[in-house]
């Protein structure tokens, strides 16, 4: 019964939607480059700093990020752990660029609701952060009627995921860094309908864009208040709090679905996924 109740889901979305032009591997590596490059001159710009040797660190960067998301691709535990921290450390290295601190002086790993900042010139190199809006996110869609949590799949990519009985929308979703999969989706018996694993690695990769926008520019903005103000300065701490969802919901609802960069990026690297 689910099979079929999959097969007209996905009938019924191919009729809704026009086919999809996805860019090449080649584009999407060279896109991630200029968004390093971009990023960290921006920033080095702002604050009025010398930008070509920024953006030629932030570039390289970029070019980590790419890698790091190819690497989800391979689509097991290890390649799913392995490629995301990979993404994250290069987003951490565009901050460190940004602000013309040495090469990898400080680093972002995220685990879960969990964020471990790494800072080899402080006094303290290594505080966990707990992500309040990661947890709030999940705690939503733990709540949502038929959902449940993914003990598995949670262990395999290193993040918060739950199945949902939903096929009203897409097959998976990562808000925030919380990822939600159909448990609908088959396990590899149907060759012609996307595997769990591919809609894993489509929406980890998502994930990364979402630690992308944390590690170079919500930690930033964040410390940047937290300068200023005690009482921030004494609850960032212990706490993250990610702007990543705001600039989400802002994006999607300002593209439509098929002409969003990072769904085009997700669905051609995820191709990759058997």
């Amino acid at each position: 019964m689910k099979a079929i109740v999959l097969l007209l889901f996905c009938a019924a979305q191919a009729s809704a939607q026009a086919p999809q032009r996805l860019p090449s591997e080649l584009q999407i590596a060279t896109v991630n480059v200029a968004i390093g490059a971009v990023t960290a001159g921006v920033w080095r710009a702002v604050t009025h700093r010398p930008i070509l040797p920024g953006a030629a660190r932030g570039a390289v960067a970029g070019a980590a990020i790419f890698a790091g998301r190819r690497i989800i691709t391979n689509a097991q535990p290890a390649y799913w752990w392995i490629g995301r921290e990979i993404a994250a450390i290069a987003s951490s290295e565009i901050a460190n660029a940004a602000q013309d601190r040495p090469i990898l002086e400080r680093a972002i790993l995220p685990i879960g609701p969990i964020r471990i900042h790494i800072d080899r010139a402080a006094s303290r190199k290594i505080q966990p952060r707990f992500d309040i809006v990661s947890a709030i996110v999940a705690g939503v869609v733990a709540t949502r009627d038929g959902n449940s949590f993914a003990l598995n799949e949670s262990l395999a990519t290193g993040t918060l995921a739950f199945l949902s009985p939903e096929t009203s929308d897409e097959l998976g979703q990562s808000v925030a860094g919380v990822m939600t999969i159909s448990d609908l989706i088959p396990d590899g018996s149907f060759p012609g309908l996307q595997s769990k694993r591919r809609v894993m690695s489509h929406e980890l990769i998502h994930t990364t864009q979402q630690d992308f926008v944390f590690n170079a520019w919500s930690d930033a903005a964040q410390n940047a208040i937290a300068s200023k103000n005690p009482l921030m300065r004494s609850l960032t701490r212990y706490v993250d709090f990610n702007l990543t969802l705001p600039v989400q919901v802002i994006a999607n609802s300002l593209i439509e679905y098929q002409n969003r960069p990072w769904e085009k990026e997700a669905k051609k690297l995820a191709q990759r996924t058997p």
